[in-house]
């Protein structure tokens, strides 16, 4: 009987090791697979570190990317992108308000093509460090107004609260979650991942596999720019193709490490962007997208509570990219508030 044993042994030894072979092969090959068929020259633009032709300007110690429209005597306009870690590229439609104002452009520190610095110098406190050094720099003793997509919204409330009396019109284009509460709404729904989203990370990872430069972070930029977008922002519910040429460069590590420091020990956030709101007495526009469903007009509407007087105006046939999805819409609502400071009727 011993041989019989010793060769039903070495069957399931030999079974139990093409099973592991089989294991480690199979996401082998489909690796190789979709790393062969995916290759190519994908570039990332270099920030203002690497090019120097790119326009920029030195504040609070960093070089930012940044670009103004109109006459600098005309009053400033302040335009704060989405985030953490976008750039402004999606709201290029503003310079049109160049005729009247003196509109600024610039990718927030460590995003967009602006130079890339240290973890320990990304965080809300010093974004609105930023903010206030770009009023300080672009508009002098003059008030300036704001205009904030998402991310820049939350940034562009904050410094109004801050400094109530620099403000001379606020707009907030969908801004992002501005208390905590508003944040245990929308957070549990915006960290759900679909089965797309995770091929698209793969995909995503391997493709940037092939990305050479133009730093270190290029790589996780590349990555970042790709999956950074939510089907809920969008009319139909479905991401469009171009969705990741929206932006010319992400910043991941602005967006990991300024969301992140937004958690306590407990990974519950505590935060108010709110805070000094009340000392401000001018009225507020609150633009929203028709299709959003995430951060759209409901969303919106309950956020519209946290100001003494705000005013909504839902923009038709567009997302959150409500710039470009409706570019001449939302022109039209911006330019008439600007000019007469008065909050558009209720429908």
């Amino acid at each position: 009987m011993a041989p019989f044993s010793v060769s039903v042994m070495s069957n399931k030894l030999k079974n139990i090791l093409l099973m592991i072979v089989a294991l480690f092969a199979l996401p082998l090959i489909v690796f190789l697979t979709i790393f062969f068929s995916t290759g190519g020259n994908y570039q990332v633009p270099a920030t203002v570190s690497q090019d120097q032709s790119l326009p920029q300007v030195v504040l609070n110690q960093i070089s930012f990317h940044v670009e103004t429209f109109g006459k600098p005597e005309n009053p400033p306009l302040l335009v704060l992108h989405d985030g953490p870690g976008g750039d402004y590229q999606s709201l290029l439609a503003l310079k049109a308000l160049a005729d009247r104002y003196y509109v600024v452009f610039y990718d927030q520190r460590g995003s967009g093509l602006s130079a890339r610095i240290p973890a320990e110098q990304l965080s809300i406190e010093n974004s609105l460090k930023d903010v206030e050094a770009f009023v300080d720099h672009f508009a002098g003793d003059q008030p300036v107004s704001l205009i904030g997509h998402g991310w820049g919204g939350m940034l562009a409330t904050a410094y109004t609260g801050k400094y109530p009396k620099r403000v001379e019109r606020l707009i907030l284009a969908e801004p992002g979650f501005l208390n905590t509460e508003m944040a245990n709404q929308v957070l549990p729904l915006m960290n759900q991942a679909s089965v797309g989203f995770l091929a698209t990370t793969a995909t995503s990872w391997v493709r940037a596999l092939h990305v050479k430069g133009p730093d270190n972070e290029a790589r996780s930029d590349f990555i970042f720019s790709r999956i950074r977008q939510h089907p809920a922002y969008y009319c139909g519910q479905k991401i469009p193709a171009n969705a990741s040429e929206q932006v010319k460069r992400a910043g991941f590590l602005a967006w990991r490490v300024t969301t992140y420091s937004t958690f306590g020990e407990r990974g519950q956030i505590k935060l108010d962007f709110t805070k000094g709101l009340s000392d401000y007495k001018q009225p507020v526009l609150i633009l929203a997208g028709a299709c959003n469903t995430l951060t759209g007009q409901a969303f919106q509407t309950r956020q519209q509570r946290l100001f003494s007087n705000a005013g909504l105006s839902v923009i038709p046939e567009s997302g959150h990219e409500l710039f470009l999805d409706n570019p001449k819409a939302s022109l039209s609502v911006v330019n008439a508030f600007l000019s007469s400071g008065k909050l558009p009727q209720a429908k």
